[in-house]
């Protein structure tokens, strides 16, 4: 196969055709991008943010084409799909507001470098390649594009072989925003093609995806020594304490676990309740969740799209058998919709254990198992007992409380009474720690992802110290140095002497 066919979510009809770019055509992109990059990192950083002001425009008069297309090839609901375009423009806007600042060169007064002056600038690393997913298309393709652009790199964006139009429209924006010919290029293509990206000649990478890929992509870009930046899975918890507002808690609990049909990386996928409420909350939950409309997102008043993929459909039912055969209960859900399209109804599982797959691996879909706790402290213990750690959320009454349990959790973005929205919150950095990845997208933090803090000096004094021949006397200025910056102050005062007396022989003389 040479090609790759995009397929609607829904009907399955072919919407369009994309290339598999061989290790080749990968090469010749890199090769593009780095010669356009030169040019656009000789620019400052506003008349770069003034150049990508007709991409946020675009991206602003083409938002409906853009849901329209994610919604066809992803499966999203309406909503999801502008909420998409939104955040891309909302970063792109805190880069205009917030970049210079960021990235201006920084002043040091290092105490063992006092005699020069002393600068960190930030350099742009080059070609960044950029690996995205299917679940947000458009979203976590342009997070890193946006900043790697502002920071001064070209990119090569390899898109989802599931989702390669909208890789093929960034493309097509950056060109019709003017922005210089080869800066942004577009590789589509299945594994191979991201492997080739890898291997290319990139500066940088960003891969977004499962845990699994991502040990697979840190393995090939470590042969290559490419520094990553992984946004990987999760395995999302979310703990409802005795105290919590339960319908207030059961609607949020719902949103955070069903946006995009539970495919995202944030996704509630565990619900800890505390045992005194545990029965009134799961009432309330699978009350919320049976009015719940599932279906196309064509009709804008579905609230849970399609499961993009077959793999992930397979996946879900999976999950859900292996739970039914070893003893959870199915309260609401638990077959998929017929007729066209992977359509999944929410579904409510108690009599869950930890030892069950939908406790312990990613699901990426619409299964809520809930896991009454004897208190807040076995809950603790059980969110951080998972090898991710990317949010999790608290729901209570008890904002102080609240706050101080949230410390205790082993995840990146922690919140109460919310589950996850930071994820499109421009001024916040997102990344994961432990299986849910490494480095940062977003905020100031994914800008400083972009680039390489450069220290340089010169001498502000024209004295030098350190050079040889060695002598006794040397070794008696670093001894008094020692006493001058930790000693005493009796200590501190007679090694300054002995320092001022070295400096007046001119660095040579008898300390």
């Amino acid at each position: 196969m040479t090609e790759l066919i995009s397929r609607h979510s829904v009907t399955g009809e072919e919407l369009g055709r994309a290339p598999i770019c061989s290790a080749d055509d990968v090469r010749a992109a890199v090769q593009a991008a780095r010669r356009a990059q030169a040019a656009w990192a000789a620019l400052t950083v506003r008349q770069r943010l003034d150049a990508l002001k007709p991409l946020r425009r675009l991206l602003l008069t083409q938002a409906d084409a853009l849901a329209q297309l994610i919604v066809a090839e992803q499966g999203k609901d309406q909503i999801e799909a502008y909420g998409e375009v939104l955040s891309s423009l909302d970063l792109l806007s805190f880069y205009a507001r917030r970049a210079e600042r960021a990235l201006r060169p920084r002043r040091l007064w290092p105490r063992l470098g006092a005699l020069r002056a002393h600068r960190l600038i930030a350099q742009p690393y080059g070609v960044v390649g950029v690996i995205s997913p299917w679940n947000y298309p458009l979203m976590l393709s342009m997070d890193p594009l946006s900043a790697a652009l502002v920071a001064g790199n070209a990119v090569v964006l390899k898109p989802s072989e599931y989702t390669p139009l909208i890789g093929l429209k960034i493309g097509e924006l950056a060109r019709q925003a003017g922005l210089p010919e080869g800066l942004v290029q577009v590789v589509t293509g299945d594994a191979t093609t991201g492997q080739a990206l890898i291997a290319g000649g990139i500066d940088k990478l960003v891969f977004t995806g499962s845990a699994a890929n991502g040990r697979k992509v840190a393995a090939l870009a470590g042969q290559h020594l490419v520094p990553v930046t992984l946004e990987l899975g999760g395995k999302d918890a979310a703990i409802v304490l005795a105290d919590a507002d339960l319908d207030r808690a059961a609607e949020g609990v719902l949103w955070g676990a069903l946006l995009n049909a539970g495919q995202a990386c944030l996704a509630i996928e565990r619900i800890y309740v505390e045992q005194p409420v545990a029965e009134a909350f799961t009432q309330k939950l699978v009350e919320k969740a049976q009015r719940l409309r599932v279906g196309p997102a064509t009709d804008p008043c579905n609230d849970v799209g399609a499961i993009t993929t077959e793999a992930q459909f397979n996946v879900v039912q999976q999950q859900l058998q292996e739970a039914i055969q070893r003893g959870a209960r199915v309260l609401t859900g638990g077959q998929p919709l017929p007729g066209p399209g992977r359509f999944f109804p929410p579904t409510v599982l108690t009599n869950v254990t930890d030892d069950m797959a939908l406790m312990r691996d990613e699901t990426f879909g619409p299964l809520l198992p809930i896991r009454p706790v004897r208190d807040v402290e076995e809950a603790i213990q059980l969110t951080n007992a998972s090898p991710y750690g990317l949010t999790a959320s608290i729901w209570t009454r008890d904002v102080r409380r609240g706050r101080q349990l949230l410390a205790r959790l082993a995840v990146s973005d922690a919140s109460i009474n919310e589950h996850g929205a930071s994820s499109t919150y421009a001024e916040v950095g997102w990344g994961g720690r432990k299986a849910s990845g490494f480095g940062r997208t977003r905020g100031v933090e994914g800008l400083y992802e972009m680039v390489i803090w450069q220290h340089l000096s010169w001498p502000r004094l024209d004295l030098p110290l350190m050079r040889f021949p060695y002598s006794a006397a040397k070794v008696d200025f670093v001894r008094a140095l020692l006493y001058l910056l930790f000693g005493t102050g009796r200590e501190r005062a007679s090694a300054l002497k002995n320092i001022l007396r070295f400096l007046l022989h001119g660095g040579q003389g008898n300390a």
